[in-house]
């Protein structure tokens, strides 16, 4: 539902013609912008975000919805851009959130194993460098 939101906020705040024409050309783009918004939507009304993750993993059958909805990114890629940004911003419903011991997110942590792993190896290089800069600016 806040992924809807999100939507109807571009179309309010832009007229409907340049929106719905920007959101053809780039449709990706704005699937993955509504994505995000909705994450700050449900934590601004006091939901636990992985509630999207749970959600979208119980609607999304890639076989089946990829198909029709190609302008959608892909259902894993999709919740893996989701994940990261609830990792970033908001890292503590990742330790405290009751979904932790739900049957589908657990299935998701299982399947994006790869990808997660690849997040925190880039978030520590990121962090490295920042390091580096900053010891370079104490010389």
């Amino acid at each position: 539902m806040a992924h809807e939101i999100s939507h109807a906020m571009d179309s309010y705040n832009y007229n409907m013609f340049s929106y719905l024409f920007t959101s053809i050309t780039a449709p990706r783009k704005y699937e993955y912008r509504a994505d995000v918004r909705a994450v700050d939507y449900m934590v601004k009304a006091g939901y636990d975000p992985l509630g999207m993750i749970v959600a979208l993993n119980r609607i999304l059958d890639e076989s089946r919805i990829w198909t029709i909805l190609c302008s959608h990114p892909r259902g894993s890629l999709r919740l893996m851009h989701i994940y990261e940004y609830i990792y970033n911003k908001y890292p503590y419903f990742l330790v405290n959130s009751p979904y932790k011991n739900d049957p589908v997110y657990q299935n998701f942590l299982l399947t994006s194993r790869k990808q997660r792993i690849k997040l925190q190896k880039k978030i520590m290089e990121k962090n490295e460098a920042l390091k580096d800069d900053t010891n370079e600016e104490t010389l």
